[in-house]
Formats: structure tokens, sequence, C-alpha cells
């Protein structure tokens, strides 16, 4: 069965949440033992920031613009709450979570 991506992110949030190398390891290693051999690479790529394989020359070309669309497609998107966590983390994908987490989704 194909890995969700929601496996990956929930795995990402354990990983995030400890500090202690060895289950770092463990986590990262137990999730890689339920993947399918040819989601093995795209998902070590996702694990380090890497969108597209190493050889390619690809960029996501995401910036801000296209982030507040995606963000007002999906919940009602709070602009001043966004600024707020974005100043508190200084991570957009913290301030992302921060607003999906605080929004309605539509």
């Amino acid at each position: 069965m194909p890995a969700s991506f929601r496996s990956l992110s929930e795995l990402l949030e354990k990983v995030e949440a400890t500090r202690k190398r060895l289950e770092i390891i463990d986590l990262t290693a137990n999730y890689l033992k339920t993947l399918d051999w040819e989601e093995i690479e795209p998902a070590t790529n996702m694990m380090v920031g890497r969108a597209f394989p190493k050889y390619s020359q690809k960029t996501l070309d995401v910036n801000w613009s296209t982030l507040t669309r995606v963000l007002e497609c999906v919940s009602e998107f709070d602009r001043s709450l966004f600024r707020q966590a974005m100043a508190a983390t200084g991570d957009i994908g913290s301030a992302t979570k921060t607003v999906l987490e605080h929004a309605k989704t539509k």
C-alpha cells in the first residue's frame, strides 16, 4: 500500500519533537521500512527538504503570493495571525501550521 503524505508529516513532527539522536534514527528507520521500494527516494528527499531528485534542476518557485493564495483556497486565511506567527517563529512552515490550526477549513 502506498505511503501517505500524512504518514510522512506525522513522522517529521515526531522527529521535530525529540532531541534524542537514537530515537530520531529509530523513528526514521521504522518509517522507511514501511515504504515500498520506489517510495524511499522521494520520501528521503522530502525529509531533507528537497522536493525533487538531486539530478533535477527544477525548483518549486513558491513565493509569498503563491503561499497566500494556497492558504486562502484551503482555509479562512487570517493575515494578521500569519504575520504574528512569522514574527514569533521566523519560520514560514511553523507560521503556516499555526494559521491552519486556527482557521476554519473551506
